[in-house]
């Protein structure tokens, strides 16, 4: 909470956050969690940080209760996950929705849990299971295909392993791939692009640019280029077109 809240001031309200259950056992068994029980230790530990955050007077590890977000009442705060149990504990706490891609009615479940706990809705983000989700913008696309191609691949490989274990979220993922080269990651043309100026200025006035930086391990150096294009290029030029 403190941590959130000291961002939500650095950044102008500018950040946001989501909590997530997780769905991979391994994770819960190298903190030497337990598996069962994980959704109410969650709805008890998101408590705590919605009541520090909220200036109440708790203690928590020994520190006092955190006072005064930047953006009243609260920072934007997300609860994520793909099915009814997300979408009802979002609604529950408060909270906005956060899903990777819009299936089973979830954005209408969402809305009438908080219809009928007299909540107002937060904002619910369902995208379209086509929706890039990892955008890069270059000057040359093919040379940045051969500059950060291997990262994209490296995360969409090791995603698609993660999921294919998992019983809850393998059929609600947009970004899972089955490319096992760089080739064919980029023929797929799905969620890992990378596109020029010109056509990120489109996908950004159409509708949404995701970013991901430093996708797969891309360090720094050769990320911030990339970050760098969208706010040098094209952001102006969608200024520019009104």
């Amino acid at each position: 909470a403190e941590d959130i809240a000291v961002i939500d001031h650095l950044s102008g309200g500018r950040v946001g956050w989501v909590f997530g259950l997780g769905y991979r056992p391994e994770e819960f068994a190298l903190l030497d969690v337990a598996w069962a029980g994980r959704g109410q230790r969650m709805d008890h530990n998101l408590r705590v940080v919605l009541d520090a955050l909220d200036g109440l007077d708790l203690t928590t590890h020994g520190r006092p209760g955190v006072v005064g977000a930047a953006v009243a009442p609260r920072p934007q705060l997300f609860v994520g996950g793909g099915s009814p149990h997300a979408a009802r504990r979002a609604a529950r706490f408060g909270l906005g929705l956060l899903a990777q891609t819009d299936v089973g009615g979830l954005g209408e479940l969402y809305a009438a849990e908080c219809e009928r706990l007299g909540v107002e809705p937060g904002m619910c983000l369902l995208p379209p299971p086509d929706l890039p989700s990892s955008v890069f913008v270059a000057d040359d696309v093919d040379a940045a295909w051969d500059e950060i191609g291997p990262y994209l691949l490296h995360n969409a490989v090791d995603y698609a392993r993660w999921n294919h274990v998992s019983t809850t979220t393998s059929t609600t993922t947009a970004s899972l791939s089955p490319a096992s080269t760089v080739d064919e990651l980029r023929a797929e043309d799905g969620a890992y692009r990378i596109v020029s100026v010109d056509d990120a200025v489109v996908m950004a006035t159409t509708g949404t640019l995701a970013l991901h930086p430093m996708c797969g391990g891309i360090p720094p150096d050769v990320a911030w280029p990339y970050l760098r294009r969208v706010a040098d290029e094209v952001v102006p030029a969608m200024a520019a077109a009104g």
